[in-house]
């Protein structure tokens, strides 16, 4: 029970009100081919600024485009700390234009900045991002770089695991697919809502709901680990097809539904799953699952939308980022999957402890609730 409690403790201090990342984007196109000069455009959350040199100066918490104004000597001299970009090993000059405006991404403000970039030599350029990882160590920057004719694009993101990357308009697509792969394993692995759901139907899949006559309803090891892996299966197969067709509808702005209520009601199908294994309602979960899955895959095309889409090759960033999230996925279920194997024929797992880390998942999922709410 201590064990339990303290999960609970953890989990309920655990933030995830909503999936908004912190999120920069960089755009640079040669002014001509093979001329060492670029102009672009540094997007920066206004968040995130006002974090790193408290723009707003009067502490209302209301900051004003004169605030921003009057921040331009800090501002400026922020750019040049956050990149330094090379072409052949030389440093190339960074500097922020006078034009500044205001922007907007998923009802987030942003301050936009032109560029210009003056090299002694083109392409490749190796651009080193140290933007705002001191107060956001999951702040990401979507560097695009986009053809003098803007008739092809490549694109990297560049973290704090992976602040430098090396980029030219030769290098193709594959380098951005894989890095919207890792983006996706690594949404996953950090996206506790989708996880804890993924938990809440493994846990039942190694057990077997008995109802013998005159004895009340009561859970049981399931004795066969072939019906254990193909309900896995089963289950898994519908949630992975679920968040697959949404995710990528979403993405591509096929459909379109408010991200706050998907974030609600991605809490709310944690509860449910929860409470289900405590009181089983729907025991036959692959159809659940599936309607539940197309929630889920709203909120991964959420983060993806937040991340950012390079111009070009879109659907080959939407499929890499969807098979990130099957592989971190597949992951969970390899290290899970095993130990409830081992423990299912324990009275004490079937009795107690999956009834009762259901419930915890269940007041996590209601933290949620009433927080996205």
């Amino acid at each position: 029970m201590r064990i339990v409690l303290t999960l609970f403790l953890l989990l309920l201090g655990s933030q995830v009100v909503a999936h908004q990342l912190s999120t920069g984007y960089l755009t640079l196109q040669p002014t001509s081919e093979h001329s060492g000069a670029y102009q672009g455009q540094l997007q920066w959350r206004l968040f995130d600024l006002e974090r790193e040199l408290g723009l707003d100066t009067n502490r209302d918490g209301k900051l004003t485009w004169a605030e921003v104004q009057a921040a331009r000597g800090a501002i400026a001299p922020l750019v040049s700390q956050a990149f330094n970009i090379r072409a052949n090993s030389d440093a190339c000059d960074v500097d922020v234009g006078p034009k500044w405006q205001i922007d907007k991404h998923y009802n987030e403000a942003y301050l936009w900045l032109p560029l210009q970039v003056q090299c002694e030599s083109a392409e490749p350029l190796q651009i080193t991002y140290q933007g705002f990882f001191d107060i956001d160590p999951e702040h990401k920057l979507l560097v695009n770089m986009v053809s003098p004719e803007q008739t092809g694009a490549v694109s990297r993101v560049l973290s704090e695991r992976s602040p430098t990357a090396q980029i030219a308009l030769t290098d193709g697509q594959w380098p951005g697919f894989v890095e919207y792969v890792y983006q996706g394993i690594i949404h996953i692995l950090i996206g506790l809502d989708h996880i804890l759901f993924l938990l809440c139907l493994l846990l039942g899949c190694v057990l077997i709901r008995r109802h013998d006559h005159g004895r009340a309803p009561y859970w049981e090891g399931q004795h066969s680990k072939r019906a254990i892996l193909w309900q896995t299966l089963g289950i898994v197969t519908a949630f992975t097809l679920a968040h697959s067709i949404t995710l990528t509808a979403t993405a591509l702005d096929l459909i379109s539904l408010p991200s706050r209520w998907v974030e609600v009601s991605i809490a709310a199908t944690v509860i449910l799953a929860a409470l289900n294994n405590v009181i089983p309602v729907v025991l036959r979960l692959g159809w659940i699952t599936f309607g539940f899955g197309l929630l889920h895959g709203m909120g991964f095309a959420g983060v993806l939308g937040e991340l950012g889409l390079p111009p070009n090759g879109r659907l080959l960033a939407v499929l890499g980022f969807n098979l990130g999230v099957e592989l971190g996925q597949l992951a969970i279920i390899v290290v899970v999957l095993p130990l409830l194997m081992w423990v299912r024929n324990s009275r004490w797992y079937w009795r107690f402890a999956m009834p009762a880390g259901s419930l915890v998942i269940a007041l996590v999922g209601a933290n949620w609730l009433i927080e996205r709410l």
